[in-house]
């Protein structure tokens, strides 16, 4: 019975995966057909992360939703997307931000299941497992969206994602546990929002800042704007930015003790090359050195992330634990959404490149705290 569950429950949550990524497909390619504006995007995504944002905060108060009622809301809600794209592409701020904030909300509470038929001492790896799935998931979900857009335009994955949303909408309102699905305990909606207050979360914001570069938004625009190529480029620079912190699972699993006592010299040597290459990333025109050179900065980040995380947890006590990766992905969007808005200025008026040299300055910033805690390491 578990076992068939953890199953349909993915199911339900591969659907959604490939829904949302229908969807950013079809609004990136028309919007950007009809404005010829990275702003333009930048501002979508800055939508996109804050409704998640404010979607993921309404999920830890006791706010109680149907899951299948909000699947089905998105499908209408990307009906209305796709009358208004069909008027005038500046319409779609509206839905898009409803929508994000669904995704939001689903995303959080969709979890929650998994815990429930999960013992204690096996969570970390579900949770582990799970993330793996997830980004599997999401470079099929890119590759899949660049096949239909080839052969039904952006119209067509609008169509496609609002047929998922419906059958999302049966998978979780006939789940033998859509009732774990629906409640969330009451808790404390400032809660995400308190800092974290230490050097660590420093280096979080430096790496947050970074991964501006690697927002949708701004491989839009590398792709359109320097290497002139079109938008199924676009996707398959998503899906290997997505396979390279894939492979971070591997790498971690094989050699994790090796990571665990090398940590800061690690992370000392993979900022380093990842502001040398994002030099060379920046002006380079061939699309293949192109490419390995994003899987590159997709491990680089992931493994980095993981470090400071592991870092993190080990300052914080027991009870704050528990909210720590919402607190970090809230705050990180908000950081990184605000950011993009700015970057979808600049690539505007300067060009892409200016983004890759301000974020490669920026991780210049994070040295001198890898170069103080290797010493504290080695002393």
């Amino acid at each position: 019975m578990k076992t068939f569950l953890y199953r349909y429950l993915w199911l339900g949550k591969m659907l959604s995966i490939f829904m949302e990524i229908f969807y950013l497909f079809a609004v990136f390619s028309f919007v950007y057909k009809e404005r010829q504006s990275f702003f333009d995007l930048a501002i979508i995504t800055f939508l996109i992360m804050m409704g998640r944002n404010l979607g993921n905060t309404l999920a830890s108060t006791s706010l109680r939703i149907n899951i299948a009622l909000l699947f089905s809301a998105k499908s209408i809600f990307i009906l209305i997307a796709y009358y208004l794209l069909s008027e005038h592409s500046l319409y779609i701020v509206l839905p898009t931000m409803v929508l994000s904030a669904i995704d939001g909300y689903i995303k959080y509470q969709s979890n929650r299941p998994y815990l429930s038929i999960t013992k204690r001492e096996e969570i970390a790896t579900v949770g582990g497992f799970q993330s793996f799935i997830d980004q599997i998931t999401m470079i099929i979900g890119w590759l899949l969206s660049i096949t239909l857009f080839v052969q039904v335009n952006s119209f067509g994955l609008l169509i496609i994602a609002c047929l998922l949303g419906l059958i999302c909408c049966l998978i979780y309102s006939s789940s033998p546990k859509n009732k774990n699905m629906m409640m969330q305990k009451t808790g404390d909606v400032k809660q995400p929002f308190q800092s974290f207050n230490n050097r660590i979360s420093f280096l979080f914001m430096i790496d947050m800042i970074f991964n501006v570069a690697w927002v949708s938004s701004m491989i839009f625009a590398f792709v359109e704007n320097h290497l002139k190529q079109g938008i199924v480029w676009w996707g398959i620079f998503n899906s290997t930015y997505i396979l390279g912190m894939l492979l971070v699972h591997f790498i971690i699993n094989k050699y994790h003790m090796f990571f665990a006592y090398r940590r800061w010299k690690v992370q000392f040597f993979l900022t380093i090359v990842t502001i040398l290459f994002i030099a060379v990333f920046a002006f380079n025109m061939n699309i293949y050195l192109s490419l390995f050179l994003i899987l590159v900065f997709g491990f680089s980040q992931q493994l980095k992330e993981k470090i400071l995380y592991t870092e993190l947890i080990k300052q914080m006590d027991i009870q704050t634990i528990s909210t720590l990766h919402q607190r970090l992905s809230i705050q990180s969007s908000f950081v990184i959404a605000v950011c993009v808005l700015c970057a979808g200025w600049i690539v505007d008026h300067f060009g892409i490149q200016a983004i890759y040299l301000i974020t490669g300055l920026v991780s210049c910033l994070s040295l001198p705290f890898y170069i103080s805690e290797m010493r504290k390491q080695a002393a």
